[in-house]
């Protein structure tokens, strides 16, 4: 049985000094906190993207920023 607790611990203590050194717990954190950005802007582009396609489905003019689109619907 001591075989198979000893691994456990050893990953915890690799673990933590691992987390102990402020260089790579850094560079930890400001990977997750880019990767949480980038969700977030990826998800902002996903949902404007959305509401875009449905004016255009309904043949309503959409506005984004200056640029005004009109479409009219061609059969």
């Amino acid at each position: 049985m001591n075989t198979v607790s000893e691994p456990s611990f050893a990953c915890s203590e690799s673990w933590r000094t691992w987390w102990s050194e402020p260089l790579l717990r850094s560079r930890v954190l400001d990977t997750i906190e880019k990767t949480a950005i980038l969700l977030l802007f990826s998800h902002f582009l996903i949902a404007l993207t959305g509401s875009i396609a449905s004016s255009l489905r309904m043949g309503q003019s959409v506005v984004v920023g200056d640029a005004m689109l009109l479409v009219t619907e061609s059969i």
